[in-house]
């Protein structure tokens, strides 16, 4: 390699290390891990001041997940209650909820060897239906 080529990739190197390092402590202020006015030099509470912002965070992010849940729980009894309306003469009519099921019949189905394609066929939609 060419002594010249190597002369130039150490200073962009040097250059590449200092902005690598502020676009992740970017990333880290904002994913909220690091306060922005922290230096990890000045004082000891680093680590504590992270664990602070850390647990804010939770805590956002838990009472944002309880608000989310109590909507979708408010949207799933309001689709419930507008099916109901838009059921009720079917459900009215219809057997009660408790009904005991009735289990589906047995079909004996030939060896397939002695099927033939429009018999498989047929035997195959009677038991999808």
């Amino acid at each position: 390699m060419d002594p010249r080529i190597v002369s130039l990739f150490i200073p962009i190197l040097a250059l590449m290390i200092p902005i690598v390092a502020m676009i992740l402590r970017h990333q880290r202020i904002m994913a909220g891990v690091e306060v922005p006015g922290s230096r990890k030099g000045k004082d000891g509470n680093t680590n504590a001041r992270t664990l602070a912002v850390l647990t804010e965070t939770l805590e956002r992010q838990h009472e944002r997940i309880k608000g989310l849940t109590t909507r979708v729980e408010a949207l799933e009894t309001i689709l419930t209650d507008e099916q109901r309306a838009a059921l009720g003469p079917v459900l009215l009519a219809s057997e009660p909820a408790t009904a005991p099921v009735a289990p589906r019949p047995q079909v004996e189905i030939p060896a397939p060897d002695t099927m033939t394609t429009e018999e498989a066929v047929l035997h195959r939609n009677r038991d999808r239906a």
